[in-house]
């Protein structure tokens, strides 16, 4: 089982996932990792978009920055660059499995990280699993633009919601599943083309239509560069 990280930077939200970052000099996308124990992972993907790269040459500054923050991950890093921009973040990410898929049938376990944020993870990342944090932790936050889960008496998280405050809990930037082809198959089931299409979408059908189970990860000290732009 290969495991890989997966960072999405194919949306209309570019200018923070390049911004520069005054403290780290580094761009968001790039910070937006370095909290996670990349020794984890067996490869790291970043999903951009080919003109964006053409025109800006967006992979040379990615791995200018990996290989100042991160030198011996750095072979580890690899792009896909998608022909032109997807209708919706759930779209993105399937488009960029679909390509993994072509270079083989290795099985693979993914974790998904949002290029417009970062924090910290201690615990180690593995299973069905959603980063969360919870908004009493925060000193500054934009509670309208967050996604929230609701946790049963187990643990588990029974729902996952865009934009509506279901509990304290909201996603932190991070999905993880111990399968991709469960991502893939719910996103040719749920056939969805709408721009609100979403990752907690896929996750919220698993819960409701197969055996599959999601538990929080914890993650501590969270940024949000959207609010620093």
């Amino acid at each position: 089982m290969i495991k890989t990280l997966i960072v999405p930077c194919a949306t209309k939200n570019t200018n923070v996932e390049f911004a520069y970052n005054k403290d780290t000099y580094s761009i968001n996308c790039v910070n937006a990792i370095k909290g996670i124990n990349l020794k984890e992972f067996d490869e790291i993907w970043y999903i951009i978009l080919d003109d964006m790269d053409n025109k800006y040459h967006i992979s040379a500054k990615i791995k200018t920055d990996i290989r100042r923050m991160f030198p011996l991950l750095y072979d580890k890093v690899h792009f896909c660059a998608l022909p032109k921009m997807t209708v919706s973040p759930a779209e993105t990410v399937y488009k960029a499995l679909m390509l993994l898929k072509r270079f083989g049938d290795q099985k693979r376990s993914i974790m998904i990280k949002d290029a417009d944020n970062t924090c910290n993870i201690k615990q180690e990342i593995s299973g069905n699993s959603v980063l969360v944090a919870s908004l009493e932790d925060m000193d500054i936050v934009d509670p309208m633009h967050k996604s929230y889960v609701k946790l049963d008496e187990q643990g588990f998280i029974t729902n996952i919601i865009e934009k509506r405050v279901l509990s304290d809990r909201f996603v932190a930037g991070g999905y993880l599943f111990d399968d991709m082809d469960d991502y893939i198959s719910a996103y040719e089931k749920l056939n969805n083309d709408n721009e609100s299409f979403y990752i907690s979408d896929i996750i919220f059908w698993l819960i409701l239509n197969t055996n599959i189970q999601f538990r929080p990860i914890e993650a501590m000290n969270f940024i949000d560069f959207n609010l620093n732009k």
